[in-house]
């Protein structure tokens, strides 16, 4: 918009950003569009903030969508930057922003002006995406296949104790149990089988007892 908007635009603001628009001293050339969104950006956008959309320009990449929609992003904060960015900054940056498989399909067209070499990547993103080749290659099952199995390995490996049968703890001897004063019912201390509360609950409380009486006469045989 190469006319003068300088009316245009008055009709559009308010309060402080209207009185300075009206009080701007625009020159005696028109006040076009270009000179009125460089001075609204220096009245009022700071300076870090146009750092901060620098930093996210230059982060943009293409992942694997496609080559038009990576475009559109990079447009976008082009528009808002301005001459913030320069000709040779978007070039080189669009270039190392595209995918790895376009950025080798597009080697041998390195030397074409910038609009050209957009177009060309818009064009062979395209052809890829109908081939199914490059980005836009399905994935072998084969690979998916291989991943789990890492998977499943590294697990095992941070847990080598999870597929291991648990020991079961092993019973004292009739021996441990005389020596130690434990009932051979009720496996607790302070009395015997035949003294044992649970004797009557116990449907072999009587075997038991018997055991008791029969190991402990051997016991008293051995020690005479």
């Amino acid at each position: 918009m190469k006319k003068d908007i300088a009316k245009y635009v008055l009709g559009f603001l308010d309060g402080f950003a209207y009185k300075w628009l009206e009080t701007l001293d625009k020159g005696d050339k028109f006040f076009t569009w270009r000179r009125f969104e460089r001075k609204f950006h220096e009245k009022f956008i700071p300076p870090e903030h146009f750092q901060i959309a620098i930093d996210k320009y230059l982060a943009i990449r293409q992942g694997k969508r496609p080559v038009k929609e990576y475009m559109v992003e990079k447009e976008m904060l082009e528009n808002t930057l301005g001459n913030r960015i320069h000709f040779d900054l978007r070039e080189s940056s669009f270039q190392r922003g595209l995918h790895e498989e376009m950025r080798k399909a597009m080697v041998l067209f390195r030397d074409l002006p910038f609009k050209e070499y957009k177009r060309k990547a818009e064009i062979i993103d395209r052809d890829m995406k109908e081939r199914k080749v490059g980005l836009y290659a399905p994935e072998h099952s084969d690979s998916r296949k291989s991943k789990q199995s890492k998977s499943s390995s590294a697990t095992k490996s941070e847990n080598p104790n999870t597929n291991k049968p648990t020991k079961k703890k092993e019973e004292p001897t009739h021996y441990q149990m005389r020596k130690e004063g434990i009932c051979f019912t009720c496996k607790e201390k302070g009395h015997v089988a035949r003294d044992c509360p649970q004797k009557k609950a116990s449907p072999d409380s009587n075997t038991t007892s018997e055991e008791e009486e029969e190991f402990s006469s051997r016991g008293e045989d051995v020690g005479n």
